[in-house]
């Protein structure tokens, strides 16, 4: 057992050196898979580790584009970071792979720990760093939770109690993505108020919570005297305007100061050629 000891040791002490030393990552160097993780059927959270030990520094929210070495040719796609600077050692990234997916589907096939890719970024202004306040309301469905559990987490890890009201809409209770964590996050710490909403249970599984399509009355019931939070907005891509819609209609009624709703949207800083969410 010295072996693995030394080892485990020069590990602790490398990575102690990159904390002291302040070295960030850039993407002129590959990032390394270090864990993959299954969150919900056909989603699988990747972390990547720099190959040198640096350090990672973004905004919580902002994307990666990654350069993914499938058997045609490389293929270019968009994923929004789902770790927090809070835990700069590894970025994680939480994809779920749609029907007709390439890219997406190739990752979840075929990259596996100790495989290295290349990245760009990280880019995007899609952050409540950009949108500082007191209270927020995140809104989501499908994959689009992913920008908010990473705005979430950087709260959480800031050891202030938070005021966060947060909406997630998937199909079934088992394809809430990254539920576990936002739950153990809601469960320590008050101030994060988790609103699910499903449009069907999963067979032989009571759910007690949110049924139905996401709509305005929804969203009135569940963000009540939310006129002070600043709301961010982000739907996955089977989800994409359903929220928006909901949101916009209860805004008829409940209007919130000017500029206090921001939707996310991904564009690729020197989007590659061929570069696509898939």
């Amino acid at each position: 057992w010295s072996a693995p000891l030394r080892r485990v040791k020069w590990l602790r002490s490398e990575q102690m050196t990159q904390f002291k030393q302040l070295s960030f990552w850039s993407d002129a160097e590959p990032l390394e898979c270090v864990t993959r993780t299954p969150e919900a059927p056909n989603v699988v959270t990747f972390s990547f580790q720099s190959p040198s030990g640096a350090l990672f520094n973004h905004d919580p929210g902002q994307f990666v584009t990654l350069e993914l070495p499938a058997p045609g040719g490389p293929l270019y796609r968009t994923y929004t970071i789902s770790s927090a600077p809070s835990r700069p050692t590894a970025l994680t990234i939480t994809v779920k792979a749609q029907d007709g997916s390439t890219g997406t589907r190739w990752m979840l096939d075929n990259l596996h720990k100790g495989m290295r890719i290349r990245a760009i970024g990280p880019a995007g202004k899609f952050s409540i760093v950009h949108h500082p306040a007191d209270k927020y309301l995140f809104i989501s469905a499908g994959s689009g939770i992913t920008p908010m559990v990473a705005m979430t987490t950087w709260l959480y890890d800031s050891g202030r109690e938070p005021d966060i009201v947060f909406i997630n809409c998937a199909r079934r209770p088992s394809e809430i993505i990254l539920r576990d964590r936002m739950e153990l996050m809601a469960s320590r710490i008050v101030g994060i108020d988790l609103k699910w909403v499903v449009e069907e249970p999963d067979p032989f599984r009571p759910w007690t919570g949110y049924r139905g399509m996401f709509n305005q009355i929804m969203l009135g019931l569940m963000a009540q005297l939310s006129r002070a939070r600043s709301v961010l907005l982000r739907s996955g891509a089977l989800y994409a305007g359903r929220p928006r819609g909901a949101c916009r209609t209860w805004l008829r009624y409940e209007p919130l100061p000017s500029g206090e709703l921001h939707g996310g949207a991904r564009a690729c800083r020197r989007r590659p050629r061929g570069c696509d969410p898939r």
